[in-house]
């Protein structure tokens, strides 16, 4: 979800780069607008958290909802929100049960209940819940077809929202009467009974009786439209499974724009792109101009799909609201917008909206423990189409989010300790821009190419399923296995620990050549938590900068993998301060204007030669290790992937010697790295053609 705001104070940041080369359609405004809520999610109508969903003993196939919004909408003023309704479900038992328990909140009212096509009585319904008794104990596998009459009622806007007409000025008004709906991340149980479990994706079809006028819209594609004297019924049908969260509902007397997208991947299909807002706002010039707003959307779709495959759904909406108290929200296939973002300034916002059909639609996270899945995707997915512009917005982007981070210093929780209720409200800024940082660094370790194409592969493998952490590790082992850091360990200190490493740098120099330095830098971590990570083992880079603060020169990845660790490389004359590059990890930090620390626990002292070599050419390895460890020295190619084992075992002297020739490699930089309790240390080898 959602992008957030806080419409209350009307706090907008503002990004402080130039935008001299950013395509016309973003020049207007010279700024993009920062994502903030506006509360803790705290449900209006009670005084208490709502409690979490209880597992079930099935997985919903389908819902078929038949939803009755004449009277609201005919009728928007009055004191509680009523109408009646239908929920067809279809589900499969997983386990044996002799009941089903479906999430409903005290804004349902049951009016009846058939089961099998036979009306029943033995049910139950509680404050949170639909408990249907069964007659007989249903095995695993079986199937049941439940439908439910049902009446929605409620004084306030939670799940289901209705605004009368307000033609106001203003960014939060609606110049004609809406109904919608907005449910993550446990609403939907407040408008139709459900399973309302991220993990339970299911096929969905939402008719809609409203007014003759208005226009209902859902997920899918629209099937047909009945009309009748004072009303239409419209009937929308999806064709890919959903988490009752991405289901959506809304209805205004909206005017429909539309461009027709050729799908990148697929020259035989195309899809609608449909835009819903109201006609006022089509108006050129206009405030708000819903055709200006949109006018390059077909630019930011074929971004996408290069970078994470062919579109998913069979169309995509964009819906405007408003009032609302976020920017938008992903609901699949068809996402709900502010009516704000048609002023302008908010590319960034479509873009991330666009970016959860994949990471959050496509793949959705399996519980609210795995939101890092879904919002720091698309999260990350912002800068990572500002990059197809100019790096430096990439970079910018990312600084940002780590600013917004510090400053709200969630550094005792870790993001998958994230309270279901405070994702988008405190603790916001873990499950966005802390896990847009992790997706950073993830491909900065195994580089940006590599990590898209990981990516694609994620999005085939778990395609229209709910993914846990474990689950999106795993296919990072098998599409990427070895990686600089062991994914356990990465997932660990970044997802399961809390904080980030505190990094003080220091440095000293020798002479080298006449335009050149022998640089040793030292790195001591520091914790910013009592629970982090003893040290993060982190693969970093470094910025040597001159007295105006220009990057005069910027090595080569090396591995920290100690908590107090020196790094020698030969760099140019002509700087004064050293420092971690600020892409390389999420961190706080002091420049290298300390004294050299010299680690205590290096002990390789590796020495090669000669490290230029032909294929076939034989080299010798020098190390001091103590005798009796068990070592691998193994060849590591510039992306950090495992090339081959060099040598692995135990040698009984502590000064090691070991010859080694290397056959059918391609030219270019590769490491000579040995693995031991005591860490890693390697040494740069060059293959020559």
């Amino acid at each position: 979800m959602k992008h957030l705001y806080t419409f209350i104070t009307l706090i907008f940041l503002a990004f402080t780069y130039s935008y001299s080369q950013l395509p016309d359609y973003m020049i207007e405004g010279k700024r993009v607008e920062n994502k903030v809520c506006n509360h803790i999610h705290k449900h209006k109508d009670s005084d208490y958290l709502l409690a979490e969903p209880t597992p079930k003993t099935y997985q919903v196939d389908k819902y078929k909802l038949y939803l009755d919004w004449y009277n609201v909408l005919t009728n928007p003023d009055m004191e509680s929100h009523t109408f009646s309704a239908t929920n067809t479900i279809e589900l499969t038992f997983t386990d044996n049960s002799d009941m089903i328990r479906l999430d409903a909140q005290s804004t349902i009212f049951i009016d009846s209940i058939f089961v099998n096509g036979t009306k029943w009585v033995d049910y139950t319904k509680s404050k949170e819940e639909l408990v249907i008794n069964l007659d007989e104990p249903k095995v695993a596998e079986s199937k049941l077809n439940l439908v439910i009459y049902y009446t929605f009622s409620s004084p306030s806007n939670v799940g289901f929202y209705l605004y009368s007409a307000n033609p106001a000025a203003g960014y939060n008004y609606n110049p004609e009467t809406i109904a919608y709906t907005t449910c993550e991340p446990t609403d939907s149980r407040y408008w139709f009974p459900c399973n309302d479990m991220p993990s339970d994706k299911a096929l969905v079809e939402i008719s809609g009786k409203v007014p003759t006028g208005f226009t209902f819209v859902s997920n899918g594609l629209l099937i047909n439209t009945e009309e009748f004297d004072d009303y239409s019924v419209f009937h929308w049908k999806s064709r890919d499974p959903m988490a009752t969260y991405l289901m959506v509902a809304d209805a205004s007397k909206y005017v429909k724009l539309v461009d027709e997208y050729q799908l990148l991947n697929d020259e035989n299909t195309s899809i609608e792109l449909q835009y819903y807002v109201w006609a006022k706002d089509t108006v050129p010039g206009g405030v708000f101009d819903a055709r200006k707003a949109f006018n390059n959307f077909p630019e930011v779709m074929k971004m996408f799909e290069e970078a994470y495959g062919t579109f998913p759904f069979e169309k995509y909406a964009q819906v405007t609201v408003a009032p609302f108290a976020f920017g938008g929200m992903e609901h699949q296939s068809a996402t709900t917008i502010h009516r704000n973002w048609l002023a302008g300034q908010t590319l960034y916002g479509i873009v991330h909206e666009l970016a959860h059909q994949w990471l959050g639609d496509l793949i959705t996270c399996n519980s609210w423990q795995d939101i890092w899945v879904n919002e720091g995707g698309a999260t990350w997915s912002e800068a990572l189409f500002y990059s197809s512009w100019n790096e430096l917005y990439y970079r910018e982007h990312l600084k940002n989010y780590r600013n917004r981070y510090i400053s709200d210093q969630l550094f005792n929780i870790p993001i998958n300790g994230v309270d279901t209720y405070r994702i988008f409200g405190s603790q916001y800024t873990l499950a966005y821009y802390k896990s847009g940082w992790f997706y950073h660094m993830m491909s900065e370790m195994i580089g940006r190419d590599n990590f898209l194409d990981a990516l694609r592969f994620i999005l085939d493998k778990y395609k229209f399923q709910s993914v846990s952490t474990e689950m999106f590790k795993t296919a990072l082992k098998e599409f990427y296995p070895n990686p600089q850091v062991d994914w356990d360990l990465f997932f660990e200190q970044w997802l399961e620990k809390p904080g980030h490493p505190y990094y003080e740098v220091g440095f000293k120099t020798e002479d080298y050549s006449n335009d050149s330095l022998q640089v040793s830098v030292s790195v001591n971590q520091s914790k910013v938590s009592a629970d982090a990570a003893d040290y993060f083992t982190m693969p970093l880079k470094f910025e040597l900068r001159n007295s105006v603060n220009e990057v005069v020169f910027t090595t080569k990845q090396f591995l920290n993998n100690k908590k107090s660790q020196a790094f020698d490389f030969i760099a140019p004359k002509g700087f004064n301060k050293v420092n971690i590059d600020t892409m390389s990890a999420l961190y706080q930090g002091k420049s290298g204007v300390y004294s050299l620390v010299e680690s205590t626990e290096s002990v390789s002292e590796m020495k090669l030669y000669p490290n230029v070599l032909k294929n076939e050419e034989y080299a010798t390895l020098l190390y001091n290790m103590p005798a009796g460890t068990n070592h691998q020295v193994g060849l590591i190619d510039l992306n950090g992937r495992y090339v081959k084992t060099i040598y692995s075992g135990i040698k009984n002297s502590s000064d090691n010697e070991l010859g080694f020739s290397i056959d059918n490699l391609s030219s270019g930089i590769y490491f000579i790295q040995i693995t031991s309790q005591y860490g890693i240390e390697s040494k740069e080898l060059f293959i020559v053609e």
